[in-house]
């Protein structure tokens, strides 16, 4: 587990051992690739943490730790992987934009794109033009 070496000085007080903090990052990576419909419906961090014998802080602070991103941001971060995914995988010719969109949790196609320009840093049809153009070559 990496940590984020900006949010180590956020929880210097905290009371979470790395051992414990790198523990929970397994077990919840773990729920989140066995189970889609944890990530596939927007997070609920309760139910979350229920299924991780934690609490909320806990959580939050080794999913921050670890990736620098919030609950929500990692999230949408998780479901646009799978959206590339899709994408290498050939599913782009066999489906709409719109239908992969939902396929990996998105509820509408603003808050997708929104959160693929921030996290890729381009716009998806963008993207999935340059993709084209790789495989073409």
């Amino acid at each position: 587990m990496k940590t984020n070496p900006s949010s180590r000085k956020k929880y210097q007080t905290a009371h979470i051992s790395f051992q414990k903090l790198h523990h929970l990052w397994w077990r919840f990576h773990l729920l989140i690739e066995s189970e889609q419909h944890i990530w596939m419906q927007p997070p609920n961090v309760l139910q979350l943490c229920n299924q991780l014998d934690t609490n909320q802080k806990y959580l939050s602070q080794t999913i921050n730790q670890s990736t620098g991103l919030t609950i929500v941001s990692f999230f949408h971060c998780y479901r646009i992987e799978r959206f590339i995914q899709k994408l290498n995988n050939g599913e782009a010719q066999l489906k709409t934009i719109d239908g992969l969109i939902s396929e990996v949790g998105f509820q509408n196609r603003t808050s997708f794109y929104r959160a693929f320009k921030n996290f890729m840093g381009v716009h998806p049809t963008q993207f999935i033009k340059q993709l084209k153009e790789r495989k073409a070559i």
